[in-house]
Parts: C-alpha cells; sequence; structure tokens
C-alpha cells in the first residue's frame, strides 16, 4: 500500500473541507450585513420627510399630556418616543407610545408621567419603526418643544364636570346631551329637529314630552316619523242591507269612504269569496292583502305583517286590534288561513236571509276572534266592513 499517496489524498480532502466551511461562514455574514443594512434603509425611507410636531404640552405636577400632529410625508410608523426635560436640562425616563400615526392626523397622549426631577420645561419627540425582527428603529429626526407645567393640585370635590382649578377638567364630564352647569351636568332637552323627529309625541331626552307635529292624511307617524304605509279602516256605518252587497258593492262603499277621509288611494272590502280568499299559490289576483307585508291603523298602530301566503298568522295575536271601536264586521273568512268559509259568506254576500249566514269579526281584539267572533244571520243590519289600502 502506498500510504504516502494516500495522506496526500487525505489532507487534499480537508483542505476543501475547510475551505468550503469557511466560504459558508464568510456567506453567513454577508448574508446577515445584506439584511442588516437592507432593513436599515428600509427604516431610514420611512423617516424621510416624516413630519411630527407638538400642538400642545402641558404638566401639572408630574402628570403631562402631550397633542402631535403629522404632517403629510413620511412612511409607516408604529409609534413614537417621548422624553421630558426639566429646567435644569435632566431627563426622565423615555416613554415608549405604541400606536398607528396616520398622515394628516392628530393625536393626544394623556396620563404621562414626565418623570424629571423637577418641573418639565421641555419635551423631545422621536418616531420610531419596527423591522421585520421586531427591533427598534429610532427615526434620527428628533424634536423639542416647549412644556407648560405648573404646581397646581386640581380640585373637583364635589364637581363632575368643569374647570378643574388647574386649566383641566373634571371626570366624568359630560354626555352630549347635557351642559355643565356649577360642575354639576345638566341635562339639556331636545327639539324635534336635533332628534329628527317630524309627528307625533317625543320625549326630549330628558323626561319631559315635545309635539311634533302632525302628518299629512296619506302618511302615518310610525316612531316619531311620518310615512306612507298600507292602511285598514272600519267603514263608519253598517250595511243596512244585511249581507246582500255584493263585492262590488262592498268595494264601492270603501271606496266611498275613503275618500270622504281624503285618501287618494284605492280601498277594497275584506271580506271572502270564491275568486277573493288567501291562497297558498299563486296568490289570487282579486285577494285585499299583499304578501309578506305590513299593515297599519289610520292612527299610526302596526296591526301586523302577513306572511307568505297574504294572511295574518296570528302567533298568537295580532300585534294590534284593527280598530279600537266596539263594531262587528262581515268577513266570510276562515280566521286560521284566510280562505273563504262558503258556508258562512251570504251566499258570496248576495243573501240577507234570515237562514242563511255569515262570519262577522269584533274589531276590537287582537285575536282570531277579529276576523270571525260571530255567526250572524244574513238579515242582520249592524255589520260593518273592514277596507284595505291598495298600493
Amino acid at each position: 500500500m502506498n500510504l504516502r499517496g494516500m495522506s496526500a489524498v487525505i489532507t487534499t480532502v480537508i483542505f476543501v473541507s475547510l475551505a468550503l466551511i469557511a466560504i459558508g461562514i464568510v456567506w453567513v455574514v454577508i448574508s446577515n450585513l445584506i439584511s442588516n443594512n437592507s432593513s436599515s434603509v428600509s427604516s431610514n425611507e420611512a423617516c424621510l420627510k416624516l413630519d411630527i410636531s407638538s400642538t400642545s404640552a402641558k404638566c401639572v405636577e408630574k402628570v403631562c399630556s402631550v397633542t402631535l400632529k403629522r404632517k403629510a410625508g413620511g412612511g409607516v410608523i408604529d409609534g413614537v418616543k417621548i422624553a421630558f426635560k426639566d429646567t435644569n436640562g435632566a431627563s426622565g425616563d423615555i416613554i415608549t407610545e405604541k400606536f398607528n400615526f396616520e398622515p394628516l392626523t392628530t393625536k393626544t397622549l394623556t396620563n404621562l408621567s414626565s418623570g424629571t426631577t423637577g418641573l418639565a420645561s421641555k419635551v423631545e419627540i422621536s418616531a420610531y419603526i419596527l423591522d421585520k425582527s421586531g427591533k427598534e428603529f429610532i427615526c434620527p429626526s428628533t424634536k423639542s418643544f416647549s412644556v407648560s407645567s405648573s404646581n397646581c393640585v386640581p380640585n373637583c370635590a364635589g364637581k363632575e364636570c368643569g374647570d378643574n382649578g388647574c386649566g383641566g377638567v373634571c371626570a366624568p364630564g359630560c354626555l352630549v346631551t347635557q351642559t355643565c352647569t356649577n360642575g354639576n351636568c345638566v341635562c339639556v332637552p331636545q327639539t324635534c329637529v336635533q332628534l329628527g323627529k317630524t309627528c307625533g309625541s317625543v320625549d326630549d331626552g330628558c323626561g319631559g314630552s315635545l309635539n311634533c307635529g302632525t302628518c299629512g292624511i296619506e302618511q302615518v307617524c310610525i316612531s316619531g316619523n311620518c310615512m306612507q304605509v298600507l292602511r285598514i279602516f272600519v267603514t263608519s256605518s253598517p250595511m243596512s242591507n244585511g249581507g246582500n252587497f255584493g263585492v262590488a258593492g262592498a268595494d264601492a262603499t270603501c271606496k266611498s269612504e275613503a275618500v270622504s277621509k281624503g285618501y287618494s288611494r284605492n280601498f277594497k272590502a275584506l271580506i271572502g269569496t270564491s275568486t277573493r280568499q288567501a291562497s297558498t299559490f299563486p296568490i289570487l289576483a282579486d285577494w285585499v292583502l299583499k304578501p309578506d307585508t305590513n299593515y297599519y291603523r289610520p292612527d299610526g298602530y302596526l296591526i301586523d305583517k302577513t306572511n307568505s301566503n297574504a294572511w295574518f298568522t296570528f302567533t298568537p295575536n295580532l300585534d294590534n286590534s284593527i280598530s279600537t271601536g266596539n263594531t262587528y264586521q262581515w268577513t266570510g273568512l276562515n280566521p286560521t288561513n284566510g280562505a273563504v268559509a262558503s258556508s258562512n259568506n251570504c251566499n258570496s254576500w248576495t243573501s240577507n236571509s234570515g237562514v242563511v249566514y255569515g262570519y262577522s269579526g269584533y274589531a276590537n281584539i287582537p285575536t282570531m276572534s277579529v276576523i270571525a267572533d260571530q255567526n250572524n244571520i244574513c238579515a242582520f243590519t249592524n255589520n260593518r266592513l273592514y277596507c284595505v289600502e291598495q298600493p
């Protein structure tokens, strides 16, 4: 075996390995330098043209507040470093305030401790940026501003608002609907305009009541505002010929009364026939209620909202009765689904016989009795009609 030749080979392998290791070490160092320089360059670019100033800096004893204003320019920063100096030039602790400070905005920082031995006379402010590793880079453009300081001790005894005697205000302060009078918050009644209300009786925010007016004849007052809605009213007089009035006659009665009330829209009678009843699908053309629609009384109270079959669900009752009057109205409808009660609709409203019957509902009740409370003979002449507004 040629030992000298093998030794030379081993020596060569060792030298090559050492060279590769050295190259790797150099590359890591260079890579870190490049990364650090890149981060430094990026941070410096963010600091360029950055302009942050203090528009107000006040200290009462050692509790301070500073209002900062940022002008246009510069990049994204992660917060500011603040340091107060007293009249002897001694600095307090550096305060770090982390927040997103957008250009053309202001920010007021409160309850800052100056950390100075004497009264603070200046405050120094620097922006800082966090690099990808989370390391802070402080922008080199530190600025100094004057501080207004005093030894004044705030006095808020028995006060919840107003001057604390040191240029500040007493806490907790007043609500936007209140004013500060002699250190106490006093409620200021709001107006209808301030509350955005146009009708009805409205709370003024202080326990009083405002009269915000009335609505036009075509509108109802809902939550203090006039709105155009669909209404149901009860006719003012009974049907004199019992149940013998016909669909056309009932609609003509509703239309006539609507005109006398000043309503411009058409109204139809809520009565049941084979062609005028609630139906699962399709909804009949002559049916007077619309699906998924709120219906109101003329006084603005919501009666209820219909379901997809254009009928009231009674779960368990209507929101409100159809009327506050103690009257009965011909309906001829099944209250559970709005279908015609064909045996109880006075022969489709063509009979005033004493042996033929028709359902009638009681107006001033929110239960199903509002549709079918009694089964009257068709010769009965005291029943009225429900009239439904058409869109």
